[in-house]
């Protein structure tokens, strides 16, 4: 971790600033009280002794690593905010470990105790088994449960303090509210943890998105119709995270490139004089809504192919790790 990340995450665990009495969403601070149950707080390898199926796929989940991947991090580094901690690192023993190792330490991200213990504490009146207490959380399966994380708005830090806008930064949880408003039927729990799989399978899961976008490529007598629809997602594509965008390119023979579309949220800086401060806005939300389809036509005579990529990071980003989703040949008409 950079310098700047380490004083971010030292800042917010000394606490060197007060908060703000607005609510903020995200799961932390996780103050776990396990007198009597230490195991419970313990790494997730310890819940894997019991749960080896659940406990395998959540190691290699993006859940495991929030904190550890490589876009957060370049993220964080550049702009460490210690609202990040409330769903990058949740738990209060990971504040401290940075700190005490001088942000060398190592975090498990969203693991057991963070979506498990949500209440903070083991509920002790739960029905026991000989290991540990037993409760069942229906907010675990309402997809409100996951806006905790996958809903909020942009938080300014000044005067000390954290100040929620009104500027939404990931309304992934509002995208899905639309969509099962106007009839869809699959819920965050049913499309991402089908049968309790605790994979997290999304859009880093190649196999996966691909499944979610239709992607058609069809010549006429004049001209190749290209169409790309949101099919299987209950949410806009791309959601989340505000740098990531997905492009529909053609390219030629020769490797030249023809965006045809880049579905992606632009914001922009703009200043706002009551608070004598450039602030960021929303400019156009281009994300690819449930059920959308977008269509494009190209000269029948043209060859190459036609693409759809998914950019995971900013264009700020060394190579922005791109995922090619679909590609289709053109074949042209003179060939």
């Amino acid at each position: 971790m950079g310098r700047a990340a380490l004083l971010g995450a030292i800042f917010w665990i000394t606490g060197a600033a007060a908060e703000t009495s607005s609510p903020l969403r995200g799961l932390a601070p996780m103050l776990l009280d396990c007198a009597g149950d230490a195991e419970l707080c313990g790494e997730a390898a310890a819940c894997g002794d019991c749960h080896p199926d659940q406990y395998t796929q959540w190691q290699g989940s993006m859940h495991r690593a929030a904190w550890n991947n490589t876009v957060f991090q370049h993220g964080f580094a550049r702009d460490p905010k210690r609202f990040c901690f409330h769903c990058h690192a949740p738990l209060e023993r990971d504040w401290r470990r940075f700190a005490a190792h001088r942000g060398d330490a190592k975090s498990e991200g969203v693991n057991c105790q963070v979506c498990h213990l949500a209440e903070r504490a083991p509920n002790t009146k739960a029905t026991r088994t000989d290991d540990h207490p037993v409760r069942t959380l229906a907010d675990l399966r309402d997809p409100k449960f996951c806006s905790q994380c996958h809903e909020f708005d942009l938080i300014e830090e000044h005067g000390g303090k954290m100040h929620p806008t009104n500027v939404p930064l990931q309304k992934t949880y509002t995208e899905w509210v639309r969509y099962r408003d106007a009839g869809g039927k699959g819920t965050c729990q049913s499309c991402h943890m089908p049968g309790g799989d605790h994979r997290f399978r999304g859009a880093h899961d190649i196999d996966f998105f691909r499944g979610a976008l239709g992607f058609e490529v069809v010549r006429g007598a004049t001209e190749w119709q290209i169409a790309l629809s949101n099919t299987g997602v209950g949410h806009n594509v791309p959601t989340g995270d505000i740098f990531r965008r997905l492009v529909v390119e053609h390219v030629a023979k020769d490797g030249r490139v023809q965006s045809l579309a880049v579905f992606e949220r632009v914001f922009a800086l703009r200043y706002d004089a009551p608070s004598d401060r450039f602030r960021k806005v929303l400019v156009e939300n281009r994300s690819l809504r449930p059920g959308q389809r977008v269509e494009w036509s190209l000269p029948a005579t043209v060859g190459g192919h036609v693409r759809v990529i998914y950019y995971w990071a900013g264009r700020d980003f060394e190579g922005s790790m791109p995922q090619v989703i679909h590609t289709r040949s053109l074949k042209a008409a003179k060939d």
